[in-house]
């Protein structure tokens, strides 16, 4: 089936759904910068109780800053408008 993007509510949901996704991959690339970085700090720490610790932060951080960033509110938004147009167009 063909996406009718002439209507204003279908191009608004899908440019939705981009940013979203747009939006979702930021938030990942972020992570993994921020991942790669204490991987540097784990390398580099001389003793055991240091690296335990630079691998205590990094599990915090990957347990809470990703998710929190990643706005799935915004995609399950799009997500939901873009199936309420398809089942309309299904019924129409």
């Amino acid at each position: 089936m063909s996406i009718d993007t002439t209507d204003h509510q279908t191009r608004s949901a899908i440019r939705d759904g981009a940013e979203a996704l747009h939006h979702m991959r930021i938030a990942f690339e972020r992570a993994a910068e921020e991942l790669a970085r204490y991987a540097q700090r784990y390398e580099s720490a001389e003793g055991l109780r240091d690296k335990a610790n630079v691998l205590n932060w990094a599990i915090g951080y990957a347990a809470g800053s990703p998710g929190s960033n990643l706005r799935v509110d915004i995609a399950a938004n799009a997500q939901a408008k873009l199936h309420a147009i398809a089942q309309s167009a299904l019924t129409v």
